[in-house]
């Protein structure tokens, strides 16, 4: 409207002059015609707000440029009824409705709406003007108050331009709260209005957040399966080869040291100590003979044979005072179920039991290898053992084995926990799972560590 306000200046002094004289009708219809062009523009502007509330302050803005008033005010009338409030005021973006200012001019507005008879639409009240917008069906919308200094609110120009512009803004300002409908309707336009403004801060501050959600730092822990183990290993061997003759224990039996195991068979070693014995009593008489007829080097043979006898005496009485197989240390026979391996032939050295001490166990963690990084001897441990769920056994990691192995086609680590079998309650062979407490991590390192590892890897960095 800015290319209008120079050109009402001269055109008012054409329209009517301040002594009253009335200029022709030419100057007349070209004052009238821009006058005209003057409100398109406004209501266009007024139009293309993007609510009611910025419609007022467009208009109050606009209105004090081309009148060239101190201050414009516009106040609204809501569904035609109750009294004016002040909805916008030239110059100022946010309005404080409980100052005084927006009170006198609602004041201001009231008087102009009592003293609206239809025929003389403007109200002076010293140096203010107002100006009620009513529309063709005499429906009040609102009131328009110019506001100093005198030249502008003295103008009879200034006054018809309001006379003009009061319907077409009415309606404009009417089509406007129609189409913003009823508070909840325009809390969330404003709602919607609002967002792309706090989008980037919003955005930012979420970003932040979850920057500072990924620092905060929690507890982690290695889940890894277990498997008990006796903490000493005694495995009983056949003391000589022979044949077995029979069990007296199966796995699981509780021993005690000393106490029998198993008997191997005497038959064949007793026919071999027979025969042991005749040799030697032949070797004997043969030297004797010999040395009688004075053969000394078959005498000195005949020797040889009988001290070579002798030990091998010694020998079969030694395997027949061991053929009895006993137990080393107290415990629990863990393998050698044999009893229906009787008369079997074993061999010397073969393994037939294996008895574990029960004062103590170890429990062997299967750590898979992407986790190994993360945990070291001296980490506490929790563990829970299948066959006994409500209970749980608390440890430290003592060693981790230097070379993997392949236990259910995964490549891992055994890590060893000693634990205390006082009761009795624990069993080797019981399986479970145990949780090692590794420290601290971030969240973030938490949450995509393996991601970004399988990411390495698939990358082959």
């Amino acid at each position: 409207m800015n290319r209008y306000n120079s050109e009402s200046v001269a055109t008012q002094s054409h329209v009517e002059h301040p002594s009253g004289v009335r200029l022709d009708a030419s100057h007349a219809a070209a004052w009238e015609a821009r006058t005209t062009a003057a409100i398109l523009d406004l209501v266009q502007k007024t139009q293309h707000a993007d609510d009611l509330p910025d419609a007022c302050r467009t208009l109050a803005n606009e209105l004090k440029q081309y009148l060239g008033c101190g201050q414009v005010a516009v106040g609204l009338c809501r569904r035609g009824r109750g009294r004016c409030r002040v909805a916008a005021v030239s110059g100022i973006a946010d309005l404080d409705l409980r100052s005084d200012a927006p009170r006198r001019l609602e004041l201001l507005m009231d008087e102009a709406v009592l003293h609206d008879n239809g025929t003389e639409p403007n109200s002076r009240s010293g140096d203010s003007l107002s100006v009620p917008l009513r529309c063709h069906d005499r429906t009040l919308v609102g009131v328009l108050t110019c506001i100093g200094p005198a030249e502008s609110i003295e103008n009879d120009a200034n006054r018809r331009f309001l006379e003009l512009a009061a319907l077409a803004l009415a309606g404009t300002l009417q089509l406007l709260e129609r189409a913003e409908g009823g508070i909840v309707r325009r809390s969330v336009r404003r709602f919607a209005r609002a967002v792309p403004k706090v989008r980037g801060l919003a955005i930012a501050a979420a970003v932040a957040v979850v920057a500072a959600g990924l620092c905060i730092p929690v507890r982690y822990d290695v889940a890894v399966q277990c498997e008990l183990q006796p903490n000493v290993r005694r495995f009983v061997a056949a003391p000589h080869a022979g044949e077995f003759r029979k069990s007296l224990v199966k796995p699981g039996d509780r021993v005690v040291q000393g106490q029998l195991l198993a008997r191997m068979e005497d038959r064949e070693l007793r026919w071999e100590l027979a025969g042991v014995t005749a040799e030697q009593e032949r070797a004997s008489k043969s030297r004797d003979v010999n040395m009688a007829a004075g053969k000394t080097a078959a005498a000195q043979i005949d020797a040889l044979e009988l001290q070579r006898q002798e030990v091998k005496r010694k020998m079969l009485e030694r395997r027949l005072a061991n053929l009895e197989i006993k137990s080393p240390v107290d415990g629990i026979v863990v393998a050698g179920d044999l009893q229906r391996s009787e008369g079997v032939p074993v061999t010397v050295g073969q393994v037939l039991y294996e008895v574990a001490p029960l004062g103590r166990m170890t429990a062997e963690l299967a750590i898979a290898d992407d986790e190994i990084s993360s945990v070291s001897p001296g980490m506490a441990v929790a563990l829970r053992l299948d066959s006994h769920p409500e209970r749980q056994w608390n440890g430290t990691l003592d060693r981790i084995h230097p070379r993997s192995v392949t236990r259910e086609k995964d490549n891992v680590f055994l890590g060893e926990i000693p634990l205390d079998n006082g009761d009795g309650a624990l069993r080797s062979g019981m399986k479970g799972r145990a949780t090692v407490r590794a420290g601290s991590r971030s969240l973030g390192w938490l949450l995509f560590h393996r991601p970004w590892n399988y990411l390495m890897t698939w990358l082959d960095w």
